[in-house]
C-alpha cells in the first residue's frame, strides 16, 4: 500500500479522498481499531457533497462477501456487519480479508497494518475548505499514539 501524505494545505481540491488508517503496534484487526475504521467511515459518509455510493471501507455494508451455502446457494453479506468482539469472530473477518484480491492489498495492506476508507464527492457539491476542516477535526479525534491517519485527494 503506498504511504498516504497528510493534506498540508488549509485548501484541498478533490473528487476523491482516501483516509488511510495505519497502526504502529500490532495489525488492523482489533475491536478498538475495527471500531475507529467504523466511526470514521460514519463520519465520512456524513460529509457535504459526499456520494454515498462511493464510500467504500471493511465497515461499509456494500462491501460484501460471496460464499456458497449448501442449502441457501450463494449468499451475499457484508464483510464486517457488526465490530467483531470474540476472536472468532476477527479470525472470520480475517480470513475473509485474505482470500479476497479485491481486500487484501487494496483495502487493506499486505502486512495488515493499514486500511483504506475511500471516499467520493459529487463534483457540483464540493466546498474544499469545509471538507478539509471536518476531515482535519476527524483525524484530531481518531489519531493516537498507536494510529496514525493520513489523507490524500484526487481530482
Amino acid at each position: 500500500m503506498y504511504r498516504l501524505y497528510k493534506i498540508q494545505q488549509g485548501i484541498f481540491r478533490s473528487e476523491r479522498v482516501a483516509i488511510q488508517i495505519e497502526v504502529q503496534k500490532g495489525d488492523i484487526f482489533t475491536p478498538e481499531i475495527l471500531a475507529k475504521v467504523s466511526r470514521i467511515t460514519q463520519e465520512v459518509e456524513l460529509l457535504p457533497g459526499i456520494n454515498n455510493y462511493q464510500v467504500l471501507s471493511l465497515s461499509q455494508r456494500k462491501l460484501k462477501v460471496r460464499h456458497i451455502d449448501s442449502t441457501r446457494g450463494i449468499r451475499s453479506e457484508p464483510f464486517m456487519s457488526q465490530i467483531p468482539r470474540t476472536q472468532e469472530e476477527i479470525e472470520t473477518l480475517k480470513r475473509r480479508v485474505y482470500t479476497n484480491r479485491m481486500v487484501y492489498g487494496t483495502l487493506v495492506s499486505l502486512d495488515s497494518k493499514a486500511t483504506l476508507i475511500v471516499a467520493g464527492f459529487f463534483d457540483n457539491k464540493v466546498n474544499p475548505k469545509l471538507i478539509y476542516r471536518r476531515i482535519s477535526q476527524i483525524i484530531a479525534r481518531e489519531q493516537d499514539d498507536n494510529v496514525s491517519l493520513h489523507v490524500i485527494g484526487r481530482r
